[in-house]
């Protein structure tokens, strides 16, 4: 299954969102974690989830600049 998210940096958080989630932290680590607990919940055990966040460079923040954007097209893979 995959799952595809936006990724924005909004009022010093990270957002990842679609039409149906959207999970909000303060690091990439803890944004990472909650989703997982998040697709836990909802699709239970026996699933591999693939995650597709793309970055909305409209949020793009001040202090990230001099880091090239590629590294903001993310995948994570869950098995549950």
């Amino acid at each position: 299954m995959k799952i595809y998210l936006k990724l924005v940096y909004k009022e010093n958080c990270w957002v990842a969102y679609n039409k149906e989630i959207k999970i909000k932290a303060k690091s990439l680590n803890e944004l990472d974690e909650k989703l997982k607990e998040e697709l836990r919940k909802r699709f239970g055990k026996g699933k591999k989830i693939k995650v597709l966040m793309e970055y909305d460079y409209k949020t793009f923040p001040f202090w990230i600049i001099q880091y090239h954007p590629i590294y903001f097209y993310r995948i994570l893979e869950f098995n549950f």
